[in-house]
């Protein structure tokens, strides 16, 4: 019921499906049962997130089935609203399939149920792998990640970088550099003492730890997407070319403009995927709840407002690092041919070493958990 050609031809048009399907494990230049992947599921949680940092308490109060189905709510809804952006995209590839002894054509609701299950059945996938898998959820995404390294490299915004033997050593060379520091910046961390009332903690310390990088890899899951969809926006609704052009210059990955947009993004991400990740104010609670404190520091607001201090500081040292990582190789970009490529490629090393950090923590404690003896 589609042409494949012609759909494939008006989904590889838009960018802002590729660089989406590249960090959510999707294959959005072709229909198919799994082209969504897991950007509905992982869009959701990062609203469920969102939710639970900045109404924490009354989110509390609800059991866990309630939450479960507002998360799985959630995860339709957006469903729903990313199958519709692909079949406006390619709407003039769909094969009429006429309802017998009618003119109803079945072609677009049958593309819509199918593309609305595989989503949902990808997020089925996901939770499975969480309660009996490795890797969590995020593991899913491996596959597209690593299938389009390569293209991102050679072709990933719109500027071709020659794949010769000397260009392929100096990726190597800066790939094996990048993959060393990031790999262990990826561990760095502040790690605040904790004390706590009439305990002897001399023999086990414990400490609260902050990340140099708070925020993780997420930024660069979603910084591309989120500045490649206004030119999304304007060319699927036919926007007036005046407002075209003024996009076209400030979501540019070749343009002063562009690149200073692209940079507050990731700064605005890092921000707010590190505010959802360390929560200080629910940290503050609960320390207080357990009986922990830090030493000279009150329990409650002066508390909060510490470790609030804290994640300001080692959220700019994250969002510096953030920076270097996704805007420098714009930069330099604008005097080199192919270097802004690997802005996104370099993003996508560490989103891999982050999966893959968190895939070997797992099976550590997988391998060392049967393997306690208390009275050794």
């Amino acid at each position: 019921m589609v042409n494949i050609t012609a759909a494939q031809r008006a989904l590889s048009g838009v960018p802002f499906f590729r660089l989406i399907a590249m960090t959510t494990g999707g294959q959005m230049g072709v229909p198919m049962l799994l082209s969504l992947g897991m950007r509905p599921y992982m869009t959701a949680m990062i609203l469920v997130q969102a939710v639970q940092t900045v109404a924490a308490d009354s989110y509390g109060q609800l059991s866990f089935k309630q939450q479960g189905y507002i998360a799985r709510g959630i995860t339709l809804a957006l469903a729903v609203v990313q199958v519709v952006e692909m079949l406006v995209v390619m709407r003039q590839a769909f094969i009429p399939i006429w309802l017998p002894g009618t003119r109803i054509d079945l072609a677009v609701p049958i593309a819509f149920v199918l593309l609305l299950a595989g989503g949902m059945f990808t997020t089925w996938l996901a939770d499975e792998n969480t309660q009996h898998g490795i890797g969590g959820t995020v593991v899913l995404i491996l596959p597209s990640l690593i299938a389009s390294m390569p293209l991102l490299l050679q072709n990933g915004l719109g500027v071709s970088f020659p794949l010769t033997l000397v260009h392929l050593w100096w990726t190597a060379g800066i790939s094996a550099a990048f993959f060393l520091i990031m790999a262990y910046l990826n561990q760095a961390e502040l790690r605040i003492p904790l004390q706590r009332t009439l305990t002897d903690i001399t023999y086990a310390p414990s400490y609260m730890p902050i990340r140099l990088l708070p925020a993780g890899a997420m930024p660069f899951m979603f910084s591309a997407a989120f500045f490649a969809f206004p030119a999304f926006f304007t060319a699927t609704t036919g926007a007036r070319a005046g407002w075209q052009k003024v996009l076209v210059t400030w979501t540019s990955f070749n343009t002063w403009q562009g690149i200073t947009t692209y940079a507050v993004i990731v700064i605005g991400l890092g921000y707010a995927f590190g505010m959802m990740n360390l929560q200080p104010v629910q940290e503050a609670k609960g320390m207080r709840k357990a009986g922990d404190y830090i030493l000279n520091v009150h329990p409650g607001d002066e508390t909060e407002a510490f470790l609030m201090h804290q994640f300001w500081v080692m959220s700019f040292y994250g969002n510096t690092v953030l920076l270097l990582i996704g805007v420098l190789p714009l930069v330099i970009g604008l005097w080199i041919p192919g270097a802004a490529n690997f802005s996104q490629f370099l993003g996508m090393i560490y989103i891999l070493i982050s999966i893959v950090d968190m895939i070997n923590q797992q099976a550590g404690a997988l391998w060392n958990k049967d393997r306690y003896d208390l009275f050794a």
